[in-house]
């Protein structure tokens, strides 16, 4: 089967309005080697996910979570304020960066200024692995496996950008787009 153009992807993302769930059969991912089908809500409010995950993050009793993970208390206190910090105010910078490399066709489409690369956007509602991908050693700090314990549960901590051109099928109910050239 040959990959989807990025002309037919992003203009059959571009047609679909409000929040749609489209499904990305055999996703290749090129940092892990996996292979999965992979659903996904486009057309989300990031805006709208970000609001909910800050009040989420403010009413999460840590001691729940030091029950569910053994973790220490204080190291989950810092992981819960720093991740309602960066949801409050985030760094300019990086936000200014973000914004500046892309070229955004909807909340569902941008395209990288540099690499000309075109991704779709949206909230993972499910995975199926076909082919497992390589593992990575996990190098992350003790913090930032605390600030990741509580991303597991945010919705921004689901929304997840596909390469364009990592995709060869895409569905939505029963329509399918695929490159038949």
């Amino acid at each position: 089967m040959s990959t989807l153009s990025e002309t037919q992807i992003k203009d059959y993302i571009e047609s679909l309005t409000g929040s749609t769930f489209i499904k990305i059969e055999n996703y290749y991912s090129g940092t892990t080697s996996e292979v999965s089908d992979v659903v996904v809500n486009i057309n989300v409010s990031y805006d709208n996910a970000k609001a909910k995950d800050l009040l989420y993050l403010q009413n999460v009793d840590i001691n729940d979570y030091v029950k569910k993970t053994g973790l220490e208390f204080e190291l989950l206190s810092q992981a819960k304020e720093e991740l309602i910090n960066s949801l409050i105010k985030p760094q300019k910078n990086l936000s200014d960066a973000q914004t500046n490399a892309y070229t955004h066709y909807s909340s569902a489409i941008k395209r990288h200024n540099v690499t000309g690369e075109i991704y779709v956007m949206g909230t993972s509602i499910s995975k199926k692995t076909i082919i497992e991908g390589d593992e990575k050693a996990d190098t992350r700090k003790p913090l930032t496996r605390a600030k990741d314990i509580f991303r597991s549960e945010l919705r921004t901590g689901k929304i997840r950008l596909f390469k364009v051109s990592n995709i060869q099928l895409l569905k939505r109910g029963d329509t399918i787009i695929e490159n038949l050239a």
